[in-house]
């Protein structure tokens, strides 16, 4: 299963977690690397128990006024996890009429998932507006459906209907 992971502020990642076996899951994260994780259990005090590529580590978890934190060693990290088929699209990531000032929004809506195309919802040149429904995507028997991140027309549709698209793929262009 894919997720998007946010650690603190240093980036969001996409993570690729395959259960080997109960209880030990391979990691492949998007830079390439793979971790091997095996949750041993908990200690006394309720924290985690897991071994990481072999290595014993103890994590716990929060909750603090700013969301969950990941805690190791008396090191706290703010973390956000979400299944990366539920996360919000944007214009390259960008929540819609979130940009930064100066910031042009990318006109290319990507698949943020591997699955099948089920419905594009518009056509070439149809006016859409930010959050309007665009495409519907089968990844692990769930429909994903992709919005507009901005308003525009769209210009072009790389998709079709009965199509596998892989992460990254263009399916449209508003602009």
């Amino acid at each position: 299963m894919d997720y998007l992971v946010k650690v603190d502020d240093a980036g969001e990642y996409r993570v690729q977690l395959n259960e080997q076996q109960r209880g030990v899951w391979r990691a492949e994260l998007c830079t390439g690397r793979a971790l091997s994780l095996e949750l041993r259990g908990r200690t006394a005090a309720g924290e985690l128990i897991v071994i990481v590529d072999g290595e014993q580590r103890i994590f716990r978890l929060e909750t603090t006024s700013g969301g969950p934190c990941l805690v190791e060693a008396g090191v706290s990290k703010a973390i956000a996890v979400a299944r990366a088929g539920h996360a919000v699209l944007e214009a390259g990531m960008l929540e819609a009429g979130s940009a930064p000032s100066g910031t042009t929004l990318l006109p290319s809506l990507r698949s943020p998932i591997t699955g099948i195309v089920l419905e594009v919802l518009v056509e070439a040149g149809q006016r859409v507006l930010a959050g309007a429904p665009l495409v519907v995507i089968e990844a692990m028997k769930m429909e994903n459906t992709l919005s507009a991140w901005r308003s525009g027309t769209v210009k072009a549709i790389g998709a079709r209907a009965g199509q596998t698209v892989f992460v990254g793929e263009e399916l449209l262009r508003v602009e």
